[in-house]
């Protein structure tokens, strides 16, 4: 007579339900930070001026409790990554300098920033560390997929008065963010799906960062590309590094020599504007300025959104453009402390198991690039794939090397003999 049974896992093709909505809503989370601020009168003047965050937000909080109350007996084991909480003090110390910030400040456009950021890093960790890794990785074929799009949309509208390219509803630097992030998802694919064509598309992708006029994207992208050659270089193999330079340099000399436009906005941007006449685009200006805020309030700032506030005269600049500099001015001391030790603490996470596995070695380089961008431009809310791409990381890092993948595994009864 048998006796009572054991469950174990036995591999099926099928996905649980759970994985199905939540992979679908970690890609709703993906549209919502890459949408940026948007408000239904942009698309046309008869539609009211609400802000599509706060209705992405209901949408997802509706979704994650339907997905908890539902996939209840499909949730598997949630990866423990309790590092990517420090972002949440950081957030939480910006919206505290509200008690003091000064008069003229733009608080409720500001609180409406960190509370949709807050949200959707919340759920998009959380969507994360119950997912398996097969689910989270399509993140970078999305951004793979998106770079493209963007880099078609930014051709067929062409340049702007001064010659630089940008896909509709962002600037130039949003534009140059997308085309290096998609350059890494390519890498990605290669490395970790053994793909070969999207390999291909890294010369399209690097000449849609030099077309964008970005000269603070493509400096980013470079620091992170000296930080990260050897590891990338070997994840690559000798090969395909020796291909890629190859192609590059067919390519430039190829623009070179025809004279392309391309090549004539290069010398003009980043030769003759930036090295011959020293054009800064007021990036001393600001950051004298930040700087004189963070002197006469060095401990706690002059408060959120106090930059702008302060300002007399025609205002140029509304921020910083620099996510330090925001930090110490408006957060002071402080506000800089919790900016590093988050960023330490994140760096320490992702990197405290070697060797790193792809998704947590590649969403690093992606965290990197997007903070040192946000060195040369951006918002607080600018910063967000900062944010989720180091957070990311250190989920990934902390993912078990060897556990079953819930997104084809289903529980069968196990009988035992007598």
């Amino acid at each position: 007579m048998s006796t009572s049974t054991l469950r174990a896992p036995v591999k099926t093709q099928t996905q649980t339900p759970f994985v199905r909505l939540g992979t679908f809503l970690f890609f709703v989370v993906f549209l919502a930070l890459l949408g940026g601020r948007f408000t239904l009168d942009r698309l046309s003047p008869a539609l009211p001026a609400i802000d599509l965050r706060l209705l992405f937000v209901a949408a997802l909080t509706l979704g994650a409790l339907l997905l908890i109350l539902s996939g209840r007996q499909y949730m598997p084991t949630k990866v423990r990554a309790p590092a990517v909480g420090i972002i949440f003090v950081w957030i939480g110390w910006i919206v505290f300098t509200s008690a003091w910030a000064p008069h003229g400040a733009r608080i409720t456009d500001h609180m409406i920033d960190m509370f949709v950021l807050a949200v959707f890093l919340g759920l998009a960790f959380t969507f994360a560390a119950y997912l398996p890794a097969s689910a989270t990785e399509r993140i970078w074929t999305w951004f793979f997929v998106v770079g493209i799009i963007y880099f078609v949309g930014a051709v067929a509208i062409g340049p702007d008065a001064q010659g630089r390219i940008a896909a509709p509803g962002g600037g130039p630097n949003v534009f140059v963010r997308v085309m290096i992030l998609a350059a890494i998802a390519a890498f990605f694919l290669n490395v970790k799906k053994s793909k070969r064509l999207p390999l291909l598309f890294i010369p399209l992708f690097a000449l849609g960062s030099a077309l964008s006029g970005s000269r603070g994207g493509l400096l980013a992208a470079a620091i992170v590309l000296f930080l990260a050659a050897i590891p990338l270089a070997r994840r690559l193999g000798a090969g395909k590094v020796i291909g890629l330079l190859i192609l590059g340099g067919v390519a430039t000399t190829v623009a070179v020599v025809t004279e392309s436009r391309a090549a004539q906005f290069v010398q003009d941007r980043f030769i003759q504007q930036t090295l011959v006449e020293r054009y800064e685009s007021s990036r001393d200006t600001i950051t004298d300025q930040a700087w004189e805020m963070f002197n006469a309030h060095p401990i706690l700032g002059v408060g959120m959104d106090g930059y702008y506030a302060i300002q007399t005269g025609p205002i140029t600049f509304a921020y910083p453009h620099n996510i330090v500099l925001a930090s110490a001015a408006e957060g002071g001391f402080i506000g800089v402390i919790v900016l590093f030790i988050a960023l330490l603490v994140l760096l320490r996470a992702a990197t405290k198991h070697r060797p790193l596995p792809p998704g947590a070695f590649f969403a690093l380089l992606a965290g990197m690039f997007v903070f040192f961008a946000s060195l040369f431009s951006g918002d607080y809310y600018d910063s967000r794939f900062m944010w989720f791409f180091l957070g990311l990381a250190a989920i990934e890092a902390a993912r078990p090397r060897e556990d079953p993948d819930p997104a084809t595994t289903t529980l069968e009864p196990v009988r035992r003999g007598p």
